[in-house]
């Protein structure tokens, strides 16, 4: 089967460095599963296409929004598929507009297969303005055109009224560094990690005035050290928050970090830190990428949100509430300790994204066969 993977974001920007990471992951699995898989995303104003031997193919250029839009949707795009033979087209998703179902009509007469990912939904909270009043209303023609939507941070049965594949958040499990990591109860220190584009739905804040509430205690067990990795829109204000509080001992803020750099923060870390202010969007049940990867390198985490891919919440989550309240930091040190009393508890995480969380097993859910 040959198969076009159609992503219009912008891999340059910083912000887009995870969504990047999950899309090659993704064609990757696909191709594990025998499909010939070319692809495109956006390099700064250009529109690039990827053949299945990755070589480069440029589509078109754009000065905006809107010339961008119509130029992804239109011609550079559907001359690329008709001159490849392409048989089906996985889309992630960007929004609906006039431009897109009409995109989708014309896949349609060429009896192209189409699969339509929608990272987050419902993600009416998370957009606003013009944006969502256009999606609203051009999305319900979508079913005219769409044979599946591919969902992964809520259950759910159709969609717009089209079915709906139920795809996990996945890794390339072979290329995520593993450290067998040893909890001792004896041992005065815990080292917290946070790696993510920083925003306010992180929930960070909620760790960091949880850590003044536990330096504020008379007796302390142990010492808590926080280490936030990554650049984003809500780091100043942590890094405001942080000072405010007295906290530069036990917090730090190194910036984006990848690669061995990234490698050696989590190698000194003990336990890392998920999801913790979805909810600030109305968001309660999700899938994280960023918990896989956890999971992948055998790192125990701490998050708020419902998490379909690790039901019967396993001894290596710290499950919290979906609130603003701070974290209490002595809940997370009697985590730390019990981790101890589990042999080889990062090798059974490890061994867990292999068998539920590898983008080759994940990706088998798409029959492209």
């Amino acid at each position: 089967m040959k198969m076009l993977y159609a992503s219009f974001v912008n891999v340059e920007a910083e912000s887009m460095l995870g969504v990047k990471k999950k899309i090659l992951g993704q064609i990757k699995g696909f191709r594990s599963n025998g499909n010939l898989v070319s692809y495109t995303w956006c390099e700064g104003k250009d529109f690039i296409a990827y053949e299945e031997n990755d070589k480069k193919m440029h589509l078109c250029s754009f000065n905006n929004n809107l010339s961008k839009r119509i130029n992804m949707y239109h011609s550079s795009l559907l001359n690329y598929i008709k001159l490849k033979r392409i048989d089906a087209v996985y889309i992630r998703y960007a929004l609906s507009d006039f431009f897109l179902i009409r995109f989708l009509k014309k896949l349609k007469k060429l009896g192209v297969r189409v699969y339509l990912e929608i990272p987050t939904y419902p993600y009416d909270k998370e957009v606003k303005g013009t944006k969502l009043s256009i999606d609203k209303l051009f999305r319900n023609k979508l079913k005219l055109y769409v044979d599946r939507v591919v969902i992964s941070s809520c259950e759910a049965k159709e969609v717009f009224g089209i079915p709906v594949i139920q795809m996990d958040n996945g890794v390339t499990v072979k290329d995520i560094k593993f450290v067998e990591r040893k909890y001792n109860p004896e041992k005065q220190n815990i080292n917290l990690i946070g790696v993510s584009f920083i925003r306010y739905t992180n929930g960070y804040d909620r760790l960091i005035k949880g850590l003044k509430s536990y330096y504020l205690q008379p007796d302390r067990e142990k010492e808590i050290y926080i280490t936030f990795i990554g650049e984003g829109n809500e780091l100043q204000s942590l890094m405001e928050l942080t000072q405010e509080l007295e906290l530069e001992k036990y917090v730090n803020f190194t910036g984006q970090k990848t690669g061995k750099d990234l490698d050696l923060y989590y190698e000194e870390a003990d336990i890392a830190i998920g999801s913790l202010g979805d909810h600030r969007v109305g968001i309660t049940k999700k899938s994280p990428l960023k918990s896989r990867e956890y999971c992948a390198r055998g790192i125990p985490f701490i998050s708020s949100i419902i998490d379909n891919g690790f039901p019967g919440n396993p001894e290596f989550i710290l499950k919290v509430n979906d609130t603003d309240e701070p974290i209490n930091m002595n809940e997370l040190i009697d985590f730390y300790n019990k981790l101890g009393k589990t042999n080889n508890i990062s090798k059974e995480m490890h061994d867990y994204s292999l068998q539920r969380f590898d983008w080759s097993v994940q990706c088998k859910k798409i029959n492209m066969l």
